[in-house]
């Protein structure tokens, strides 16, 4: 109880000395926990410090490098996280499942268009006859003086006429289903499509590995009926890296795009990830060095050649279309984006006097 003394012998005589409120333990047993808990924080100390003294010392070994990160994300618990490892699911659709959960580019769907068109049309000629009994239905109540009531108001005795009710209430089924279809298949081609790449990805993987049976993977077929469910997409630089790499022979540049998770991911020799991260950087250096030699380039052009005004005007003139071509491509058609930055490099020009 908490506010109770507490006294208790042990085999040596010696016990836990009651004061108030408070036991101070006298035998070495009781002592242990508190001496694991400093033994430990120790230990995560000694291993921190030992994993940044490596990383940063320029005499380390790459196996100690290795070992010191391992000996660390044990200390952390790091070990522990769950990684992508889709080659341990059973062969079929946990496989398949797995695998485009590796990378949320693999993550393309059919988007059933004509399907989508079809309902749709067919939902269209049944509610456009229901209209056209419901017309005719208004045309006899207005040519019956006994049925005008029906036009007025609402009201219904359970011996009156059905027809109409029932008319309509087959209109309101069909037209919310009609409606529910309809902006569902405007959301579904509202998302973006995938890059033919990102599809022969996926469709290479399942033509290779077969992880269903016979005719079950025809869906993957239908690459112009595809859609993504990845939000962010990918600039022109990115793609045209990622689109081309794999025909690069620098093997440090694929190093560099591709960190330790990505190498563990899979065995499959076919099958490369790169790290989004290295990629996104890698892909500003490019347009970094893009935008310096657009911008420089004219310039020492134009104040280290000697020129005559024609040809001095004519070469400012071919770096101004040469960069609008470059913003329509980055920008991947944004005609305002390409107007307003065109107009502004023209504008550079004319301040530097050679237009």
């Amino acid at each position: 109880m908490a506010g109770q003394q507490a006294a208790s012998a042990s085999e040596d005589g010696g016990g836990p000395t009651a004061t108030s409120k408070i036991l101070t333990p006298k035998s070495r047993e009781l002592s242990t926990p508190i001496n694991d808990r400093d033994n430990a924080k120790d230990s995560f100390i000694q291993t921190t410090l030992r994993y940044l003294f490596i990383n940063f010392s320029s005499t380390a070994s790459s196996q100690e490098a290795l070992k010191a990160k391992i000996l660390f994300d044990k200390s952390r618990g790091y070990d522990q996280f769950k990684k992508h490892e889709y080659e341990k699911a059973p062969m079929g659709f946990p496989r398949l499942s797995k695998y485009i959960a590796t990378n949320d580019e693999y993550q393309v769907y059919r988007g059933f268009n004509s399907c989508h068109i079809r309902l749709l049309l067919k939902y269209e000629v049944e509610i456009t006859e229901l209209e056209k009994r419901l017309e005719k239905l208004d045309e006899g109540d207005i040519a019956n003086p006994d049925m005008t009531y029906r036009l007025r108001n609402t009201r219904h005795e359970p011996h009156w006429d059905t027809e109409r009710r029932e008319l309509e209430n087959d209109l309101e089924a069909k037209l919310m289903k009609y409606d529910e279809i309809l902006l569902k298949h405007a959301q579904v081609q509202g998302l973006a499509r995938p890059s033919p790449r990102n599809h022969r990805s996926v469709f290479n993987w399942i033509w290779t590995n077969k992880p269903l049976d016979k005719g079950f993977d025809d869906f993957i077929f239908f690459a112009n009926d595809m859609v993504t469910t990845k939000t962010c997409g990918s600039n022109y630089f990115e793609e045209f890296i990622e689109e081309n790499i794999h025909t690069w022979l620098v093997s440090k540049l694929k190093r560099y795009l591709t960190t330790e998770t990505e190498r563990n991911m899979t065995s499959d020799v076919n099958v490369t990830y790169y790290s989004q991260k290295q990629l996104e950087s890698f892909a500003g250096y490019l347009l970094i060095c893009t935008t310096v030699v657009t911008l420089l380039l004219p310039v020492f052009l134009l104040f280290l050649v000697p020129m005559k005004p024609i040809l001095m005007r004519l070469t400012a003139a071919v770096f101004i279309v040469a960069l609008a071509f470059l913003l329509f491509v980055v920008t991947k058609g944004s005609m305002d984006r390409v107007f307003v930055g065109t107009a502004i490099y023209a504008v550079y020009f004319v301040c530097l006097g050679f237009c």
